[in-house]
């Protein structure tokens, strides 16, 4: 999948996927499925160490903490930390 510039990434805890021309094959497809755990682990693994973490950040509310976002890392979904929110 790598070779076509399939891009995985984990979010809320779901395999989420970018293809830049088509679609995921049948075959593709039932694979993640089928292999999410180890799909899981091999996309955790790439992104590590998060302070270093070149991927890019996702921003969410917190709640139960007002005024602070929670970060995330894109690729894996990785907890980073919280920040507050800029007035």
């Amino acid at each position: 999948m790598e070779g076509r510039g399939v891009v995985l990434k984990i979010r809320d805890n779901r395999i989420v996927y970018s293809i830049p021309h088509g679609e995921l094959s049948h075959d593709e497809a039932e694979f993640l499925t089928r292999s999410r755990e180890e799909v899981t682990s091999i996309v955790s693994v790439r992104c590590r160490p998060h302070l270093a973490c070149i991927a890019p950040v996702v921003d969410k509310p917190a709640p139960g903490r007002q005024g602070w976002i929670r970060s995330e890392c894109e690729a894996c979904g990785s907890f980073l930390g919280y920040r507050p929110v800029k007035p």
